[in-house]
């Protein structure tokens, strides 16, 4: 999988959706480390991968960032039906409504994706 650097620019309302999108994400990895998950990770890649893996030492990280939301966002709804992106459409104008337009967060962010799926998204 080839990753690739892309500065966008983000409307502002979202950037604060995806805000909370790592959020919600980054609370789904802190309930997974509590349940022994990088243990089971970690020995999982051993047993699957031995003769590679043997005397190497893990440092596993997982982290949601910008990049990661956008590509489980991307894989979750690229078969969308176009009547199906219309519905999403009408709701997030409903919801657009409700953004707090004094959060501070950056709208230029710098992406790390995967090739694939910013060809996707182009």
């Amino acid at each position: 999988m080839v990753r690739v650097y892309k500065s966008v620019r983000l409307a502002y309302e979202a950037k604060v959706w995806i805000d909370e999108l790592i959020q919600n994400k980054e609370r789904k990895i802190k309930e997974l480390s509590q349940n022994n998950f990088l243990s089971t990770l970690e020995q999982t890649l051993l047993s699957n991968h031995y003769d590679e893996l043997n005397g190497v030492s893990f440092n596993i990280v997982l982290k949601a960032s910008i990049g990661s939301v956008i590509e489980e966002s991307y894989r979750n709804t690229k078969h969308y039906s176009i009547a199906k992106w219309q519905n999403l459409r009408q709701k997030m104008e409903k919801d657009i409504k409700t953004v707090n337009p004094s959060l501070e967060t950056s709208v230029t962010p710098r992406l790390y994706l995967d090739e694939n799926v910013l060809n996707g998204l182009d």
